[in-house]
């Protein structure tokens, strides 16, 4: 769903440096200038949803089935140049015989299970029956949607037998376009935080194909682990903070969070937040993203976004395939990871460079990068839910806490289910996990969160005020879209997989080692879509997103294949080593340091290790042992107080 460390909001010494650093003038930076003048937005026109920028095939005897992007290989599916079945093989192939088994995207693979539905869509072709418009195309699914005939276990041990009796409606709408489901994909426990999971279970770690000591965030990151190493060509993820566009940006994919209500999973998603879930989808480019669009998108539906907005939007697209970034108006909100804050550092040095380019090829295209204050939506958002207290960062942490336990129990019942909510958590495998889901439960029933009352009146009144803030926002100044990064470094070594914060003996206070600005849009059931910019110089993915209020994602998906055609195709992971056997083995040693001021001597950060077992696997990874990971100066805690100091690129906004 989302990791458990959103950024707070920012400190009145952000908003000060916001006046100083975000002048309302035309800003003439050292190596990068802000255009701020006023100019006509263009408005999306009209695309056949199946037409991509990406549409000339290869198909002599060098291509790659894998490397197909959707659209191509629905091309050549429906040209019959290949089989269903030639292709699902080749996907089998390249996941069992080329190193990337060892990955662990799947929770439930049943390659046999996927030939046979190949196998049915070709027989249907050769009766001269219709197979438009999919041919047969295969979808990876996170494994917290349904899908009749695999279990729904969320990765956690008492949903291990959980078969739902019929599939999610978007997913019936994908297998009646004549698709077919290639498996279950891997997810962080229950659908929070990163998908780090102890082994005792049966389901290890989804591995980052780009390095796999790193980790591939989550909570959706199986599906994007699969897409990533091309052993699936797009996926079905889910985002209630987040959990799509962390880990596509981590694999350096694009993903699309639509406006809620627009993509329908009824009953038929392990839910966290019924007030921000959504699925959403994940594809190496955009035109593949629009065309999984137009297949699970319900179009017919209009929505409120879960009561966001007054009036009921149409979940309708029009997406404009050939528009044009120049005048494009994007705003830069500060408290969106431009400006440092409190509790997080800004822009790390490591993705400063393929940020600072991304900016510098947006900016050459014609588009408008507007700096702007907004502090005022932080403090909306923490005085939106009335029940909130000191220990709540923000409505985004007392919604969660009040939502998460009886949505569970909802979810259950619906089902038919004879495990109660106290069954799951008891048997939850990862250790910050249960204890979170422990205190949920707790405090939903002593409501130190609020009552049932401070619910309705964050629904009625509290987030329809974000939306306002946003919407107005957005056109008071113009604004096609905001652009802002979706976390300020680089991909976290693997053992970072636990929420741990590192103390910054210049201010006296905790900084988080990462932050994500994936939470803030979940508020407002906005539109969201993140695109890959580019590697850091260790190699890992770097990605930026666009957002904007409910109904947007007309917007939203026309600028992500603007981007497409303008920064190009985005480098593969390198080929890993051949294993055979290999399973990966993710140890766990929960923290003895509380949080509470300055740690003692021996006292350690909770702490991932990873090591592989296998007759011949070649990818063994050292420990990291069991003093903890944190980033940058503080690589380690060693009984003395760690200091981390926030590195502030030169040629970022506001930093010249």
């Amino acid at each position: 769903m989302f990791p458990r460390y959103l950024p707070a909001s920012c400190s009145r010494y952000a908003l000060l440096a916001v006046l100083l650093l975000f002048p309302s003038t035309t800003y003439s930076g050292r190596a990068q200038a802000f255009q701020t003048e006023k100019v006509n937005v263009p408005r999306p026109g009209t695309r056949d949803l199946l037409q991509s920028g990406r549409s000339a095939v290869n198909t002599g005897p060098n291509s790659s089935l894998p490397d197909l992007t959707a659209v191509q290989a629905v091309a050549v599916l429906c040209a019959r140049n290949i089989t269903a079945v030639e292709y699902v093989t080749a996907l089998n192939t390249r996941y069992v015989s080329g190193g990337y088994s060892c990955n662990n995207p799947w929770i439930t693979y049943n390659i046999t299970q996927a030939l046979q539905d190949a196998a049915a869509v070709d027989a249907k072709a050769s009766n001269g029956t219709s197979i438009q418009p999919l041919c047969g195309l295969p979808l990876a699914v996170k494994d917290a949607i349904d899908v009749k005939g695999y279990p729904t276990t969320c990765a956690t041990p008492a949903l291990a037998d959980f078969f739902p009796a019929s599939s999610a409606p978007l997913v019936n709408q994908y297998l009646a376009a004549n698709g077919i489901v290639l498996g279950k994909a891997n997810l962080g426990e229950l659908q929070s935080g990163y998908a780090t999971n102890p082994t005792s279970n049966g389901i290890t770690t989804a591995l980052n194909p780009y390095d796999p000591t790193r980790t591939s965030s989550g909570s959706s990151s199986g599906p994007a682990v699969a897409v990533a190493s091309r052993v699936a060509p797009f996926a079905l993820c889910e985002d209630t903070g987040g959990s799509c566009r962390l880990p596509a940006a981590a694999q350096g994919l694009f993903s699309l969070r639509p406006t809620i209500g627009c993509y329908n999973f009824s009953d038929g998603l392990q839910p966290y937040q019924i007030t921000r879930d959504t699925v959403g989808s994940m594809a190496r480019t955009a035109g593949d993203l629009v065309l999984l669009d137009s297949i699970v998108r319900n179009s017919a539906a209009k929505t409120t976004g879960n009561g966001a907005v007054a009036s009921a939007l149409s979940c309708a697209v029009n997406v404009n395939s050939s528009m044009s970034l120049k005048g494009v108006r994007l705003g830069l909100p500060s408290t969106e990871g431009w400006v440092p804050s409190a509790t997080y550092d800004g822009i790390s040095g490591e993705v400063a460079v393929p940020i600072n380019s991304a900016l510098a090829k947006l900016r050459s295209a014609g588009a408008v990068l507007v700096p702007f204050d907004s502090t005022t939506f932080q403090e909306l958002a923490v005085s939106a839910w009335p029940g909130a207290t000191a220990e709540t960062i923000n409505n985004l942490d007392a919604s969660s806490d009040y939502e998460s336990i009886e949505v569970l129990g909802r979810w259950l019942a619906l089902h038919n289910s004879s495990l109660s909510v106290t069954d799951v958590i008891n048997q939850i495998n990862r250790p910050s996990e249960k204890q979170s889901y422990q205190a949920a439960a707790m405090t939903s029933s002593t409501s130190v969160y609020g009552s049932t009352e401070n619910f309705v009146q964050y629904l009625k009144y509290g987030r329809p005020a974000l939306t306002e803030y946003w919407t107005q926002v957005m056109a008071n100044n113009s604004f096609t879209a905001l652009l802002y990064p979706v976390q300020n470094t680089e991909t976290l070594p693997i053992a970072s997989g636990l929420d741990y914060a590192v103390f910054n003996n210049a201010t006296g206070s905790f900084v988080l080692p990462q932050a994500s600005f994936t939470g803030d849009d979940p508020q407002i059931a906005g539109s969201s879509g993140n695109f890959p910019i580019g590697l850091t110089s260790s190699g890992t993915p770097t990605s930026l997103q666009f957002v904007g209020p409910p109904g947007h994602d007309s917007t939203i998906l026309s600028l992500l294949l603007a981007v497409e055609t303008l920064f190009g195709d985005f480098p593969a992971p390198p080929n890993p080593s051949v294993c055979s056997g290999c399973v990966s083995n993710v140890t766990t040693q929960q923290a003895t340091y509380n949080g509470t001021g300055q740690p003692a001597v021996g006292e350690v950060w909770s702490s991932y290790g990873l090591s592989f077992t296998g007759a011949n696997c070649s990818q063994t990874l050292k420990s990291y042992g069991a003093s903890g990971v944190g980033v940058g100066p503080a690589s380690k805690f060693n009984g003395t107080v760690a200091s981390v100091t926030g590195v502030a690129p030169e040629n970022l906004p506001g930093t010249a």
